[in-house]
């Protein structure tokens, strides 16, 4: 192996490195992306049992008695969003800014 295909190597290995966490960050905002949608979904949820629009038979959705449940999934898939959300703009991996200009 020469040194020049060392060199060239070594190039391509930082270079993947940084498309790697680039894509990582890309799948991520993604996630939060989902997140968001099911953050509007368990609010709606929320809002069928405290309105007592619930269905008999259905799963979740039958009585007051769900609203814990519903409370706790909202709570839950909240974190998840805000997690991406702050992700997406002080960076996944190691903190970064947005330009000031």
């Amino acid at each position: 192996i020469s040194a020049v295909h060392l060199a060239a190597f070594l190039i391509m290995m930082v270079l993947l490195r940084g498309q790697v966490r680039q894509v990582h960050d890309l799948k991520s905002v993604g996630s939060a992306g989902i997140a968001a949608m099911k953050a509007a979904i368990a609010i709606r949820a929320v809002e069928v049992v405290l309105y007592n629009r619930t269905l008999p038979g259905l799963t979740g959705l039958s009585s007051q008695d769900d609203l814990q449940e519903r409370m706790d999934e909202l709570r839950a898939v909240t974190e998840e969003f805000q997690e991406g959300h702050w992700g997406t703009y002080q960076g996944f991996g190691p903190k970064r800014r947005l330009p000031t200009e």
